[in-house]
């Protein structure tokens, strides 16, 4: 028996499970499909609850899907949980951004096993640079719920935020905020 639909006001929704709008619909008039050819880095600022989390995992799901780029949601609010060691929440978040690649990707576009070498720091930054360069499409990472590990990531000089944007992909960083778009 399939479960009643509601209104979900917690975390992504489903439509087979949540009465929504059409999560990427919104996005189009954004012209995020150039920013993707582009490879660019840019934020999607919007307030809480209206669906950046939905919106960014079906459309990389959408991305993906057309053959051109490999897309991948990470949940970097992991991170958060470790303000003052950079090494754990850079686990965290790679953990839980390896589980979803395992979900969401067939074998062929899932990156080899990461190094577990590199210095805090710069594990996130060595993950996706090793990535990009074995990937056979260009990798694009959307970012969800960036804001809790930014406000922390503030009192350091070097975060796993930052990791996200000098790395040699493309990325969607997304935040509660006033402003519904940026570049």
């Amino acid at each position: 028996m399939d479960p009643m639909r509601f209104f979900n006001t917690a975390g992504p929704c489903r439509p087979v499970r949540h009465y929504m709008l059409p999560a990427t619909e919104r996005l189009e008039e954004f012209g995020l499909g150039l920013l993707v050819e582009q490879q660019a880095y840019f934020v999607l600022h919007a307030p809480r609850q209206t669906g950046k989390t939905t919106a960014m995992a079906e459309w990389a799901r959408q991305l993906t899907a057309t053959g051109k780029h490999i897309c991948v949601c990470v949940c970097v609010e992991v991170g958060a949980a470790f303000p003052d060691d950079v090494g754990s929440a850079e686990n965290a978040i790679l953990y839980h951004w390896e589980q979803s690649i395992a979900f969401q990707l067939p074998a062929g576009l899932r990156p080899s096993p990461r190094r577990t070498d590199t210095p805090p720091g710069s594990r996130i930054y060595g993950f996706l640079t090793a990535w990009s360069a074995q990937a056979p499409l260009p990798v694009f990472s959307p970012a969800p719920a960036v804001t809790a590990v930014s406000r922390c990531a503030a009192r350091r000089d070097r975060t796993e935020v930052e990791g996200l944007a000098a790395a040699p992909v493309g990325a969607v960083i997304t935040t509660a905020g006033r402003k519904r778009f940026s570049r």
